[in-house]
C-alpha cells in the first residue's frame, strides 16, 4: 500500500513539471506499483522515466550501502541512458534483473 499513486497525487505533482522521475522498489511488487504508476502519471500528462536500483532491494538499503552521492549518480546515469527509451521498454529491463 505504501507504494499505491493516486491520480490525484499525480494531478497535484503535475502543477510543479511535466518530467517525473520514479524509483520503486525491485521487487514484484514494486514493478507492478511502477507500472501502475507510469499508466497514471502519463494519463495525467507526465513524461515518466524510471529508475531501476541493482545490488539492493530499495533505495534505502542502496543508500545505507553505497551512500547518498552513489544513488545521485545513479539517477544521473540512468536519467541519461532511459532518457530516449519508452517507458514500456524500461519495465521489461527491470524485470530482466
Amino acid at each position: 500500500m505504501g507504494q499505491l499513486l493516486q491520480p490525484k497525487q499525480a494531478l497535484l505533482l503535475k502543477r510543479y513539471s511535466d518530467e517525473i522521475i520514479i524509483c520503486y522498489d525491485n521487487d514484484d511488487a514494486g514493478i507492478a506499483a511502477t507500472e501502475k504508476a507510469i499508466d497514471i502519471l502519463e494519463g495525467v500528462g507526465f513524461t515518466v522515466y524510471v529508475i531501476s536500483i541493482r545490488d539492493a532491494k530499495d533505495r534505502d538499503e542502496f543508500i545505507k550501502k553505497f551512500g547518498a552521492k552513489q544513488f545521485y549518480q545513479l539517477i544521473r546515469n540512468d536519467f541519461k541512458k532511459f532518457h530516449l527509451l519508452q517507458n514500456r521498454t524500461i519495465i521489461s529491463k527491470i524485470r530482466s534483473y
